[in-house]
């Protein structure tokens, strides 16, 4: 199991510093991460051009430290005339999207290529031309990036290499269709670790414009986690173990994962991730997380 980061959300807002985005990147690859996520889609299209601009200064040529970097794009999505996000698995945007990766990357191809959230139809129709492009050595591998039944269909299916979907101490809701991916043969990336950090004490006071994006992103998009997160707050009362100590740990058990990603502006937030990454949890602590997380 390896850590990876997602180049996403507020790391990728244009509001967000280039220098301080790229800060943040040179901390995850001094810390041994070598596997990137993006897409061409996320933050009005910022995120994949800031991450390609960050690894040409930083690791020149796809390599840092002797080791290749792992980078993904995802498909199903596009950036309309207006700016405004249009739903489209047509040949001529996995075409695009592919190609714009591999400009923006100096040559390298998407080590991935993720369908972000296809209905069965869309799944289907996109796969035989994916696969002609890992045919003739355009993309590496084929993802998808799903949730809930999408997910169950996703790990059953031919011609789907990589599956990525959530799962921390308070969703554990994929946990069975991550073993059977792995019985399957297919690599297993998890998302959201930290629970976008939803048990923070101060998370309904912000005190920067990340802290902001989250917590509007978590009253949207995850209200029910966020309540159960702030029932959760003894797990900011342990000795010994930060908070992101134990939710990275929790996730570490689960032996099914090959990657887990994470996210963050703040190199100290992404040094303590990654040291939380490296402790295995005592097992008292493991039956606590497993008995007070959402199932």
């Amino acid at each position: 199991m390896e850590l990876g980061f997602g180049a996403t959300g507020a790391w990728a807002a244009g509001w967000f510093d280039e220098s301080r985005a790229e800060e943040v990147l040179r901390t995850a690859l001094t810390r041994g991460i070598t596997h990137f996520d993006t897409a061409g889609f996320y933050a009005d299209g910022r995120a994949d051009e800031r991450l390609a601009r960050a690894l040409q200064r930083l690791a020149p040529g796809g390599a840092v430290y002797g080791r290749q970097l792992t980078v993904s794009t995802k498909i199903g999505k596009r950036i309309g005339p207006d700016g405004r996000l249009v739903r489209d698995f047509s040949e001529h945007a996995i075409r695009d999207a592919v190609e714009r990766h591999t400009t923006l990357f100096g040559g390298h191809r998407p080590d991935i290529v993720y369908l972000h959230g296809p209905d069965e139809k869309e799944r289907h129709g996109s796969l035989p031309l994916l696969q002609r492009l890992k045919a003739d050595g355009l993309i590496g591998a084929i993802g998808e990036c799903q949730d809930g039944p999408g997910l169950a269909e996703a790990v059953c299916t031919d011609g789907i290499d990589v599956v990525m979907a959530r799962y921390h101490f308070l969703n554990t809701s994929h946990r069975e269709a991550f073993r059977t991916a792995k019985r399957n043969g297919k690599k297993v990336i998890s998302i959201a670790p930290l629970a976008q950090g939803m048990w923070r004490r101060g998370i309904f006071i912000p005190k920067r414009l990340s802290d902001v994006w989250g917590l509007a992103r978590a009253l949207i998009r995850d209200p029910k986690t966020l309540l159960a997160a702030q029932k959760s707050g003894w797990i900011r009362r342990v000795d010994g173990w930060p908070p992101a100590h134990l939710a990275m740990g929790f996730v570490r058990m689960n032996e099914a994962i090959d990657v887990v990603l994470t996210t963050s502006t703040r190199p100290y937030h992404l040094e303590e991730v990654a040291d939380g990454f490296a402790r295995d949890l005592p097992r008292e602590i493991a039956a606590l997380l497993s008995v007070h997380g959402a199932q």
